[in-house]
């Protein structure tokens, strides 16, 4: 199978790409394990897009569109998202761009001609097919394509250490008049724990607000790589361990709970960190902080250095403004982030994208990831039919295009 531009991974950063492609004139295919779009913010209930700045463009339309159809609660900064509404109107989204989706459908293997990748293998219910793209976007979250490539990469600290792994349920039924205040809700914790029916040493608890229910999260398994076989499955029977022992604690020891339901858990885990490829310019922490803006700049941001690594001891509003830009700022992401060192006709998009440790914890969020998207998709159009490389797409002219198609930079 021959097409212009595919794309790999159907989570925002995919999204983003497979619809950009598509509006400018190439042949789009997205892969998709799964059975629906998303990614992170549907399968795994990770509903929150930031409104707040750094949007435009496809993002935009997509929680407008979530809006129109009572698919987000909007507050100041973020649109909290009903999980199954967003996956309905993302794949609205991708098929009306022209794009063609392949769910059910993972990648597993490349073939190369010297750096050029010739073919992408994958699995599906057909077997072991090959498909001949034009240019490939990685949006698999983990760079697998990139890596399977030969493009060198980082991975974690420097002393080893990977950010947590979340796990997000949604609950139904609570009494909220009932629940504790946070100091005995704490005591109920450490009282669980000692008499070792709750085992979360270290998690953070957060709610959102969602139509007719409470969706929570909580970092359950840490310094796991999940970009490995061994690694993902690790994780995904931690998280559901320790969330059936929280789910015991809250029926057994907290008032509100006693008539609640859970209602959905996440399809998968949410991961945080694995590769970053090494590309032609990486972000850096000085990047983040101080503003700066890139001759090539494709992709503006404005929050701060978010690292789950259970270390931190500073107030949360106190660590957030020591890490991100100055209030009302931003810095932006160049083009040559998305380019990697090795491979000739592969664009990266989403969180895989060359960057420093501490520079990804701000570029992840969803938001960022389908900006990427909507870049890496309207470069690979381009470069698709000029038959040219991504390295020498000129970053003025993509620039020019992106702000055609209202995109904040």
């Amino acid at each position: 199978m021959k097409i212009d531009v595919l794309v790999v991974g159907g989570g925002p950063a995919g999204i983003g790409a497979a619809v950009a492609a598509a509006r400018n004139g190439a042949e789009a295919l997205l892969l998709e394990g799964t059975n629906c779009l998303g990614g992170l913010g549907t399968n795994s209930l990770v509903p929150m897009i930031r409104t707040a700045g750094d949007n435009g463009g496809i993002v935009r339309e997509y929680w407008e569109l979530l809006q129109s159809c009572g698919g987000c609660v909007i507050n100041e900064t973020h649109a909290n998202i009903v999980p199954s509404i967003g996956k309905l109107a993302a794949l609205d989204m991708v098929l009306s761009s022209g794009a063609k989706v392949h769910f059910h459908t993972l990648a597993e293997g490349v073939k190369m001609r010297n750096n050029f990748i010739e073919s992408v293998y994958t699995a599906s219910k057909d077997g072991r097919t090959a498909i001949t793209p034009l240019i490939v976007v990685d949006a698999s979250g983990d760079g697998d394509i990139a890596a399977w490539a030969g493009n060198p990469y980082e991975k974690g600290s420097e002393d080893g250490k990977i950010q947590a792994l979340s796990f997000n349920f949604i609950i139904n039924g609570v009494e909220l008049d009932k629940r504790p205040l946070p100091e005995e809700f704490k005591a109920l914790v450490r009282k669980a724990v000692q008499n070792g029916e709750l085992e979360l040493p270290e998690y953070s608890l957060k709610k959102l607000s969602l139509p007719g229910n409470s969706k929570m999260q909580i970092d359950m398994a840490f310094n796991i790589d999940a970009s490995t076989q061994d690694g993902l499955t690790q994780a995904e029977i931690i998280c559901q361990k320790r969330l059936f022992m929280f789910w015991k604690f809250l029926k057994k020891y907290v008032s509100g709970f006693e008539k609640a339901v859970l209602t959905d858990i996440a399809s998968y885990a949410g991961v945080r960190e694995t590769r970053r490829i090494i590309g032609k310019k990486t972000l850096c922490e000085e990047d983040v902080m101080k503003g700066v803006k890139h001759p090539d700049g494709i992709c503006r941001c404005s929050w701060y250095m978010d690292l789950h690594d259970g270390q931190n001891k500073d107030p949360l509003k106190e660590y957030r403004a020591a890490r991100a830009p100055a209030p009302g700022d931003y810095y932006d992401i160049p083009y040559g982030c998305l380019v990697p060192l090795k491979t000739e006709n592969l664009l990266l998009s989403g969180r895989c994208i060359s960057s420093t440790r501490a520079a990804n914890g701000s570029l992840r969020l969803q938001t960022s990831c389908m900006n990427l998207g909507q870049a890496a998709g309207t470069a690979a159009a381009l470069c698709a039919k000029r038959k040219i490389s991504p390295a020498t797409l000129d970053p003025a002219e993509l620039r020019s295009i992106l702000k055609q198609q209202k995109m904040e930079i």
